[in-house]
């Protein structure tokens, strides 16, 4: 795979250079920001108001603009020098040159950036059949008698770079700060390619719209490279901040790329799955990764599962359960040895009294001597070197008598390791985690303290047997890359443990390699990042537990909902330690039960994206006030097949973290929040409106009544009764309507479906950014005729019926 080089259709010093002076900023006496972007949202008149309009408005002048550009391509002469002319209007630079910097040098590196692109990105799929042979011959470089790929590869609408490519490459140098704000321009852009997309279903796809849909893909492709890249620019100069993540509120178009890549045996398609999903994948293009990741890995054998012949295949890559890797493949006797051992080395276990002994968490001595094959242990501190590993791959088990205990091989690899760094101890959940019965107040004291551990600790070591079997003595650009593809999928960064290990350890954070070589896992980053391909370093914007974080931040805990975003993927191989992992990492107490760890955040301070909630993640049951809340951040392993027989249009859609839709409140009496919503009127069902006064003013009355004052909960409560007791409409009883009253509202006197809202864009749903066939709605309903709603589930809408009408309502969930 090629990356991008200087030509007359794609960018040359000149054009960037001729660029920067048109767009330089001359008047220095006024202050002015180093970009403005033009959007459908909101227009802004020299000296006047700023309109802002809704969602059919953004809508008319999406299709405006659309049909401009559509004029201009139709152009006999210059069709694509014209285009870009018009869609550069998106764009308002405003550059200066700081003081020290010329212009060859912002030039230089502007091309650098450039060049280090995928040469064209890929084609979408569903290209209309025959589309690029029906093209006139102008629309092409070079031969005509090309087909299929070769000539999306030479179509010029697809190599031609943008004149805004172009200026967001200045920006990523000249202020790079601010490109973090170019996500508006980049969502504009999703905008224009949705009303390209809606005008092709109802109409005949016309070459003059399939040539701007290939410009503007072309352009968006380019567009969320540069703009990650700033992301990350910022992640790695300043550190990670948690609350403030514009890459997660990126909507994706409405096309899906064609990699047309083949995917290696190896390669678990379990962990590919949640790297595909992520915000930083958003655009889809993985081909660079693939490429990577095959360098190393092609001819390696499958190793997620056995069928029935006891032959190792792949797992299929739709739930964690159907991977070996995640279920079932625990090594029970933890028989890892280090390569040079010739496996005859003693097992270790841990010295009671010296582990009685130490006050606080505890780690294993590098300085004093094992003896009779009993390790002895001192207090984790500032010296300690602290080692993230996976249970499976079979590094030890439990240091008790008795159990698996550790092999002396093991042992003596990391204190010599520990030794290189200046440290006194390490600490491992092998020798340093209790795991019988008997010692449960132990293990639970080791558990609660594993946040002071890696975060107090002089290095984190990370284990992971892909990284460990990788000779990076010859290293080069390219394998710096394959190294940072295979750590995005490997088994070390899909587990839940470790994401939390990493997460308090990740400022100083160390990989281990073949022949025991440690080398910097922030350094790689930073060369790849620097010098490397750009569509490689980006993945790393979705990888929190791997970036530095700023220092204000780097003993923070992460939101409810981002917490259990980063864990949909990961699971523990115990069941029970997914709560106690998402609960320290949101805060430094360990909880052991969903409840304790809901009822921890009912302060009224505590509050959630609304856009998480809409997951088939199971509720909380049985507790007053969180049937809306997620018992675990993932779904059930177990349950989930038996979930997809039963619910065919609920099932398997995991959490997001929900960025940009609305917040909801936690109370004691729930949650409240603004939604968009559609009450279902069940049969039999007699109107009280003295019930509903009460029903809505009785929960409400506490604590959200003396947030928000009365007049807040009456105009919930005469909306409410205005919207629900009004008939129903005849589209309001669709097949749909029905299959969810039967599903989900059997014994319930009211139901209602709900949407998130889309963060201050008035009555816009917030999307669900997973795999899914529609609209997803969650079910509520009632049994008191509406003086408290419960949450029922999750339904997948099926488009071919039109949704029924929405409106924003104020809903406490109980």
């Amino acid at each position: 795979m090629r990356s991008l080089s200087p030509n007359s259709y794609s960018f040359t010093p000149d054009r960037v250079r001729q660029i920067l002076r048109d767009d330089l900023y001359k008047d220095e006496r006024y202050g002015k920001p180093t970009f403005e972007c033009t959007r459908t949202a909101i227009e802004h008149s020299p000296g006047g108001p700023t309109k802002s309009f809704d969602l059919p408005t953004r809508k008319l002048r999406a299709a405006t603009w659309v049909h401009n550009y559509c004029s201009q391509i139709a152009d006999p002469e210059t069709p694509l020098l014209r285009l870009d002319s018009e869609f550069s209007k998106l764009l308002h630079c405003y550059f200066t040159l700081k003081r020290g910097e010329d212009e060859d040098g912002a030039v230089y590196r502007a091309c650098h950036i450039l060049s280090r692109l995928p040469e064209l990105p890929p084609s979408f799929e569903g290209l209309p059949q025959g589309i690029l042979d029906s093209l006139d011959e102008r629309h092409f470089i070079g031969q005509a008698n090309l087909t299929g790929h070769q000539k999306w590869r030479n179509l010029q609408a697809v190599a031609f770079i943008s004149t805004n490519v172009i200026r967001m490459a200045l920006i990523s140098v000249l202020d790079p700060g601010s490109g973090m704000d170019l996500h508006i321009y980049v969502g504009t852009i999703s905008e224009l390619l949705q009303v390209l997309c809606e005008n092709s279903r109802h109409e005949e796809h016309s070459s003059v719209q399939f040539l701007v849909k290939a410009f503007l893909w072309s352009a968006w492709q380019r567009s969320i490279m540069l703009f990650l890249s700033c992301t990350l620019h910022i992640h790695m100069r300043k550190g990670y901040r948690m609350d403030f993540n514009h890459e997660h509120s990126l909507q994706s178009p409405p096309l899906s790329p064609q990699l047309d890549v083949e995917m290696p045996d190896y390669l678990c398609r379990w962990a590919y799955e949640l790297l595909r999903t992520g915000p930083s994948a958003v655009g889809g293009d993985l081909r660079r990764f693939h490429q990577r990741y095959r360098s190393l890995y092609a001819q390696r054998p499958p190793r997620c599962c056995a069928n029935n012949a006891g032959l190792y295949i792949s797992c299929n890559g739709k739930a964690a359960e159907n991977c070996g890797r995640f279920v079932g493949m625990v090594i029970e006797d933890q028989s890892t040895h280090h390569p040079s051992c010739a496996k005859t080395c003693p097992r270790l276990y841990w010295d009671e009294v010296s582990y009685q002994n130490v006050d606080g968490a505890r780690a294993v001595s590098v300085i004093e001597e094992v003896s009779n094959c009993h390790l002895r242990y001192v207090a984790a501190s500032i010296r300690t070197m602290a080692i993230s590993h996976v249970w499976s791959h079979g590094q030890g088990g439990r240091p008790e008598k008795g159990t698996t205990g550790f092999n002396a091989c093991l042992h003596d690899r990391y204190c010599s390791i520990a030794r290189s760094f200046g440290c006194d101890s390490y600490w491992m959940d092998t020798p340093c985690i209790p795991g019988l019965h008997e010692n449960m107040a132990l293990r639970k004291e080791a558990i609660d303290k594993i946040n002071e551990v890696f975060s107090g600790s002089k290095i984190t070591l990370i284990c992971d047997r892909d990284l460990m079997e990788i000779d990076v003595n010859n290293m080069t650009l390219e394998l710096q890359e394959s190294i940072l593809a295979t750590f995005l999928v490997c088994d070390w960064n899909v587990r839940a443990w470790t994401l939390l290990e990493a997460m308090r350890g990740t400022a100083k954070l160390y990989l281990l390699f073949k022949n025991d070589i440690i080398l910097s896992f922030n350094q790689i980053l930073k060369t790849v990042y620097s010098e490397g391909s750009i569509d490689i370093a980006i993945l790393f914007t979705e990888t929190p537990h791997l970036l530095p974080r700023r220092p204000i931040f780097r003993h923070s805990h992460l939101p409810i909902d981002r917490a259990a975003s980063l864990l949909s993927h990961r699971y523990a191989t115990r069941e029970d330690d997914e709560v106690v992992i998402w609960s320290l990492l949101c805060d430094e107490k360990a909880c052991h039960s969903a409840e304790e760890f809901w009822r921890s955040r009912m302060k009224g301070t505590g509050t959630i994206s609304t856009g998480f909630l809409m997951s088939s993640v199971p509720r909380v049951k049985d507790c007053l006030g969180l049937t809306w809340a997620p018992v675990r951040p993932n779904l059930h392993k177990v349950s989930r097949h038996v979930q997809e027989r039963s619910l065919p249009s609920s099932s398997g859609f995991g959490a997001f973290d929900g960025q940009g839709s609305e917040r909801g409140n936690i109370f004691e009496d729930g949650l409240i929040a603004t939604w968009l919503v559609h009450f279902i009127q069940l049969p039999g069902l007699r109107f009280d409106s003295r019930a509903y006064h009460y029903g809505l003013g009785g929960p409400l009355h506490g604590r959200y009544r003396r947030e928000h004052g009365p007049t807040a909960t009456s105009k919930i409560t005469n909306r409410f009764l205005d919207r629900l007791a009004s008939p129903l409409r005849k589209r309001d009883t669709v097949r749909q309507i029905s299959e969810i009253a039967d599903m989900y509202l059997r014994g319930q006197q009211v139901g209602a479906l709900l949407r998130p809202k889309t963060m201050m864009q008035g009555d816009v749903a917030f999307e669900y950014r997973g795999k899914a066939n529609g609209p997803l709605v969650a079910v509520i309903g009632s049994t008191d005729k509406g003086m408290s709603w419960c949450w029922k589930g999750i339904y997948e809408w099926n488009e071919r019926e039109p949704l029924p009408m929405f409106v924003d309502e104020n809903i406490l969930l109980t």
